[in-house]
């Protein structure tokens, strides 16, 4: 017992330090696994945290600038609603502080081992950081059963699914970045694949949509300056501020911010990029030299997808649409915390549609409908996990949601409606085959041209 304590421990304090401590130090140690030797694996850690560093900083300037804007129409919506959106820090607090995320890490690698060593997934991923996912519906699913197992089945179908949706992703990845052998099985932003993937298909049958083509690229090319990122930040910036009614000296601070974060946000990941591409090179070299035959990817965090303008753009626009979804009658939560995160909600939706404006920001407003849906549903039970978390107290006016994954929503479902054991076996049963479908989707269409 004394040594599951230590252990238990041990994690505890990994996963407590954080995603600028924890991004580096792992990426030095991956690095070393790799073969690149102590000064390279410096490096690439070390640019790699600078890179997650710059990055944060330029979407500083959502926090900044966006979300006072964003509050003000909160209130001139007057909302009045039952839980508040905490946002993802609140999902990956009471995620890591529940019974399941005190061995998240260990068990989440381990799912990921099996599955590579029986070639049922390419991805390595090595985004630490972001098992909190997995912990934090695996709590969901052990506050519904009142089951350990469950919670941690749970935990493992979401590991397990994410890393193939994370191998379907990575061909898109490719050819919108440029670098080979990267993945993205960041548990929310790859459980949007499908339906980006379902919804490309029914735009390309829709007369009129499939020949709308509205890009950065083409909007710089027929604007010139005017399509320019930093001037449709700035256009975007103009139009928020006005609408939450700001001084003259608040419209142009507001207009420029938001320029500055569409003309910076792309530059640091370049500067991620430049940490990434010698550990992608030598995680490739290392896997091809045990693994003859077999093609890996390194499984990186969603902030690598936003080297285009299209999602932070259509991230700005889904706030208001957000406020406007808040309104409907199934709504249950406020829009709080994550409402300044929608360049992460659509960053595929923006890679899968070729950064397609009009079918990103449709796509994300559908995605939208669903998270709040999902969140309202389950807004109870995230509560009472708050609960337990001390993040919250029992009793107070306004409960805690954080927002839902729509994939993992939809197996929760199953375990909330029908409940304890069955319920869960229901949930496994629907799981597998939904990995199954998908897998063989990723065959038939892994060597297809996109």
């Amino acid at each position: 017992m004394e040594v599951l304590e230590l252990i238990a421990s041990g994690f505890s304090k990994i996963s407590g330090l954080g995603s600028m401590v924890m991004v580096p130090l792992m990426f030095s140690i991956i690095s070393l696994v790799f073969g690149l030797g102590i000064a390279k694996a410096f490096k690439v850690g070390l640019t790699i945290g600078i890179g997650f560093l710059a990055l944060n900083l330029a979407i500083g300037l959502i926090w900044q600038f966006i979300t006072p804007a964003a509050d003000i129409l909160l209130q001139k919506f007057g909302l009045d609603l039952k839980y508040v959106d905490g946002g993802w820090m609140t999902g990956a607090a009471i995620g890591f502080a529940s019974p399941i995320g005190t061995f998240i890490i260990p068990f989440a690698l381990l799912v990921n081992i099996v599955l590579l060593a029986t070639n049922q997934t390419k991805t390595l991923n090595v985004d630490i950081w972001n098992f909190w996912h997995y912990c934090f519906y695996g709590a969901i699913a052990y506050l519904l059963t009142g089951s350990l197992i469950w919670g941690y089945i749970m935990a493992g179908v979401m590991a397990a699914i994410s890393l193939k949706f994370g191998d379907m992703g990575a061909k898109y990845i490719e050819k919108e970045m440029g670098i080979p052998g990267i993945s993205v099985p960041q548990c929310f932003a790859a459980s949007t694949i499908p339906l980006g993937l379902a919804l490309e298909k029914l735009y390309d049958k829709i007369p009129g949509l499939n020949k709308i083509e509205v890009d950065s690229e083409t909007l710089s090319r027929k604007l010139g300056v005017f399509g320019e990122p930093a001037t449709i930040g700035f256009i975007l910036g103009l139009i928020i501020s006005l609408a939450a009614g700001y001084s003259v000296k608040g419209i142009i601070e507001t207009s420029i911010g938001v320029g500055a974060l569409m003309l910076l946000m792309p530059r640091m990941v370049k500067i991620l990029m430049e940490g990434l591409i010698p550990l992608s090179e030598a995680a490739k070299a290392f896997m091809q030299k045990r693994f003859k035959g077999r093609d890996f990817y390194i499984g990186l965090d969603s902030a690598i997808t936003l080297a285009n303008p299209t999602p932070i753009v259509v991230g700005i626009l889904i706030i208001p649409i957000t406020l406007m979804i808040a309104l409907l009658p199934f709504n249950q939560t406020l829009p709080a915390g994550d409402l300044s995160a929608g360049a992460y909600y659509v960053c595929f939706f923006s890679i899968i549609h070729k950064n397609n404006f009009l079918r990103t920001l449709i796509s994300g407003t559908i995605l939208m409908l669903a998270v709040y849906w999902f969140m309202s549903i389950f807004a109870p039970t995230i509560n009472q996990m708050a609960i337990a978390a001390s993040y919250v107290q029992e009793g107070s006016a306004m409960g805690i949601s954080a927002g839902m994954n729509v994939v993992a929503g939809f197996f929760l479902l199953f375990v909330k409606w029908i409940g304890g054991n069955i319920g869960g076996v229901v949930m496994l049963a629907v799981a597998v085959g939904v990995y199954m479908i998908c897998s063989i989707y990723y065959k038939k269409n892994e060597s297809k041209a996109i």
